[in-house]
């Protein structure tokens, strides 16, 4: 007996995310969306990737996904079995692990993308810090001497010809310059070694010269 049989009147939402905007691309599919040929779910809010599915002549689902991560879409295949009857199927990106599809019900599928929603922010989070990182020659040490500029700025603790300065800071790699927009007074903090942290929090007001 034909899988359609046990399928025909079954539905299922599948979705993922678009690489190029974040949004989740979603749609509900049953066999009548795939008898007349390819179904494609496009990204309703950039318009830049599609989701794609097609049955075979030998009753395979077949998709063609978006990856976060990848520069092009993975392909699956799966039984129609499989792809309208579980509760939750996900699909990974081969080369990171991530789940990029979700099919199953609405239920389902909305809790398994908000988990990964979770997880995305922390895989992001965590390159960022790393990338962050490198940029610093310590970045422990950047970290603190910038909140002491912070401060001082916040409190009103940095003066310049004009009293008090249009501020403008910009982070080096081993050093913070502080200036003034509006008479050029300038003023620069190291950020190299653990004694930069001391001296940067012992400054009571930081005076910009030219």
């Amino acid at each position: 007996m034909s899988n359609l049989n046990t399928v025909s009147e079954k539905t299922c939402v599948v979705a993922s995310r678009c690489p190029e905007c974040g949004a989740i691309i979603a749609d509900r599919v049953n066999i009548f969306n795939l008898a007349g040929g390819q179904h494609n779910i496009k990204c309703k809010i950039c318009g830049k990737s599609t989701l794609s599915i097609s049955m075979s002549a030998d009753e395979k689902i077949r998709l063609s996904v978006p990856c976060l991560v990848c520069p092009h879409p993975h392909p699956y295949t799966l039984g129609t079995t499989a792809f309208f009857t579980r509760e939750l199927f996900l699909l990974q990106c081969s080369y990171s692990g991530l789940d990029i599809c979700f099919i199953g019900t609405e239920e389902k599928v909305d809790e398994a993308l908000r988990l990964s929603a979770k997880q995305l922010k922390e895989l992001f989070d965590e390159q960022k810090n790393e990338e962050e990182s490198k940029n610093f020659l310590d970045s422990e040490v950047m970290q603190e001497v910038m909140y002491s500029v912070e401060e001082l700025a916040i409190t009103n603790r940095i003066r310049c010809d004009c009293g008090e300065p249009n501020l403008a800071i910009v982070v080096d790699y081993d050093k913070v310059h502080i200036s003034c927009k509006d008479c050029s007074c300038k003023a620069t903090l190291f950020a190299s070694e653990k004694s930069d942290i001391e001296k940067a929090t012992a400054i009571k007001k930081l005076v910009l010269e030219k």
